[in-house]
């Protein structure tokens, strides 16, 4: 008796296993990003400034026909492996969102809201300039 209980609660315990197991066995999906809408028809060049921790960011969007084309960030002495971690990612996501809304990132909030609000107000003159 003591036997066949040993077999019983080593497959019980085998069973188990093979389904905690088997649940890692799948990726989990990536994320997907939909695509860009044009924020519009019309194509420019702007350069604006924010302050960050550091002091100025200054931000140049290109658009072109609705779409961001380009992103360029210059900062005047924000924080190595913090504020400069923002600016060098930032231009890649406004880009691929057609978005200046950028996530704030953590221990560089002055910088990612620099960033954002230099973009809203360069995109924002690129509009004005014609007249959208």
């Amino acid at each position: 008796m003591k036997r066949s209980n040993l077999f019983f609660m080593r497959g019980i315990v085998l069973s188990i296993l093979f389904l905690m197991l088997s649940g890692c066995s799948h990726s989990a999906p990536k994320e997907t990003t939909p695509p860009a809408e044009p924020m519009g028809s019309y194509s420019g060049s702007a350069r604006a400034s924010y302050y960050g921790y550091g002091g100025l960011v200054y931000v140049t969007i290109t658009i072109e026909n609705g779409f961001i084309t380009g992103v360029d960030i210059e900062d005047e002495h924000e924080t190595e492996g913090i504020g400069k971690v923002v600016i060098a990612n930032a231009p890649d996501i406004i880009v691929r969102r057609n978005s200046p809304e950028i996530d704030v990132m953590s221990n560089a909030t002055y910088t990612s809201t620099a960033v954002r609000e230099a973009a809203r107000l360069a995109i924002q003159a690129i509009k004005d300039a014609t007249g959208n």
